[in-house]
């Protein structure tokens, strides 16, 4: 297994890499991800997407709606890396050839993930800039194994322990350490009284894990009813109700927190 002190840091002004990853099912890494590279898209930039969630089509359906639905709106340059049948070095050669070429091309590359920690996700976790991580209130165990009912860390979870060592192994090639940012995604806007448990109890365990904890998109219905056909709220115009703006602001409220300096309105933004 090699222990990726060879690989050549991918990043900087040349294209920031954001990962979109946990170890949870049905937290939303997908549906974020999408609606933070049209907002990136409307701001002007040019986004890349690295799908490395092989069995699953989703993020390369929703572009293939996209386009279907209407072909003048602002697309992101979309591959997928297949790791089938590859070894560990092959796959770490394939990773960092295809993030320099997207990273010559794009301002922003976003990597879509796998629940599964396979070697490919450790290798991509290693070259984040910025790692997202959405959970919904019932993902806490995601992270960690806490004691009886307190927020005190009994042990850590496999992928908090791989965020560390990945960690680890950028401070070992002088790289600046990735910025983490656990996302209380899918929210239902209901069960305030739950909802408040569940961000005391992520707030006091961020310190130990290493991460920021950051609001992420509720649960609303719009956000799958348009993912569905292949845009987002930012892709909408015309006269909008509440539940339109309060998706608009959640999502722009996202990407501030993934990059405040593309929050500057420019031309074609939504």
């Amino acid at each position: 297994m090699t222990n990726g002190t060879n690989m050549a840091p991918v990043t900087g002004d040349a294209g920031r890499i954001i990962i979109f990853g946990n170890a949870a099912s049905g937290a939303g890494k997908t549906l974020t991800l999408a609606q933070a590279a049209v907002a990136f898209l409307r701001l002007g930039r040019r986004v890349g997407i690295l799908d490395l969630a092989e069995d699953d089509y989703a993020l390369g359906a929703f572009l293939d709606r996209r386009r279907a639905h209407d072909a003048k709106l602002p697309q992101p340059d979309y591959r997928r890396l297949p790791a089938q049948g590859r070894d560990e070095k092959t796959l770490a050669t394939a990773l960092t050839l295809t993030l320099a070429e997207m990273a010559a091309d794009c301002d922003i590359i976003l990597i879509d993930t796998p629940r599964a920690i396979t070697p490919l996700v450790r290798l991509a976790h290693g070259y984040a800039d910025i790692i997202v991580t959405p959970l919904r209130d019932i993902d806490l165990p995601s992270l960690a194994t806490l004691k009886g009912n307190t927020a005190r860390i009994e042990t850590p979870a496999p992928y908090a322990e791989m965020l560390e060592d990945q960690q680890t192994r950028r401070q070992a090639r002088f790289m600046h350490p990735a910025l983490w940012l656990a996302l209380r995604a899918r929210m239902p806007i209901k069960h305030l009284q739950n909802k408040k448990q569940s961000i005391d109890t992520l707030d006091k365990i961020s310190g130990a894990l290493g991460f920021t904890p950051l609001a992420g998109l509720h649960e609303r219905p719009l956000y799958n009813e348009l993912f569905a056909k292949g845009i987002t709220p930012l892709d909408l115009e015309g006269a909008f109700d509440m539940a339109h703006i309060a998706t608009r602001q959640e999502i722009r409220s996202l990407v501030h927190a993934l990059t405040p300096a593309v929050t500057t309105p420019v031309k074609n933004a939504g």
